[in-house]
Formats: C-alpha cells, sequence, structure tokens
C-alpha cells in the first residue's frame, strides 16, 4: 500500500421522516427498535461485519477504503484515486440500501497524514 494507509468514513445517514423514541414510549408499546444487518452482495455474507446496519431508520456505515470493487485492489493512481474511489464506494452503498448523500449527517475521516487534508478535502466536497 503506498502513503495512504487508510481513508475510513463513517456515515449516519437518516430517511427522511425519522422519529425518535423516548424509553417510556418503548416500554408503553414493549418493543425495541428494529436492527438489520445489511450487504448488498451475497459474498459479503461470508465477511465477519456488516457494510451497514439499519437501526430504526438511521444507516450506519462501516468503515470504507478506496477499494475497487471490479478488481478488489486499492483503486491505482495513489492518494486522489483511493480517496475518490472510497467516496464512490460509499455513495454507491448508500444507494445500494435506499439512501444517498445528501441524508448523511456525520462522517468521521481518517488519514495517515495530515498534510493529505487539503487534497482530500478537494475531493470531499465534490460529494458534499
Amino acid at each position: 500500500m503506498n502513503k495512504l494507509a487508510l481513508i475510513a468514513l463513517t456515515f449516519f445517514a437518516l430517511a427522511s421522516g425519522i422519529t425518535f423514541a423516548t424509553q417510556s414510549d418503548a416500554e408503553a408499546n414493549n418493543s425495541k427498535p428494529s436492527v438489520q444487518f445489511l450487504n448488498s452482495k451475497p459474498a459479503a455474507n461470508t465477511l465477519p461485519f456488516s457494510e451497514a446496519v439499519r437501526a430504526g431508520n438511521i444507516l450506519f456505515l462501516s468503515g470504507q477504503v478506496g477499494i475497487n470493487p471490479q478488481t478488489n485492489r486499492l483503486a491505482n493512481g495513489g492518494f486522489k484515486a483511493e480517496t475518490l474511489q472510497t467516496l464512490v464506494n460509499i455513495k454507491n452503498t448508500l444507494q445500494a440500501h435506499g439512501y444517498s448523500m445528501d441524508q448523511v449527517v456525520k462522517c468521521t475521516v481518517m488519514l495517515t497524514d495530515i498534510n493529505d487534508f487539503a487534497e482530500f478535502n478537494k475531493i470531499y466536497t465534490q460529494f458534499f
């Protein structure tokens, strides 16, 4: 792996019309929020994690890296190409589960070198 060891993006996407139940609401209904472990590809079911977890109307995405899904290898071209591929992967994962980038409310990014932030941000702002 080159200079970029990991770009991990964690997204919390909200569905439109979300409502939050209080503990007393849940107790009154004797119900728990629905939790689903989601994978968009059958092969992903063999992995020890889910690409997304839906809890009620909130979707939590697992961390992503710049792996090209056609080759299962890091995108060629270094940091910029891997950053772009990571964001495309996230967009595709969101869409596979009925969400879009404009529904993302939190994103956590981990860079191996903070000096790469300006280059990362140029690509990131194309998606948000």
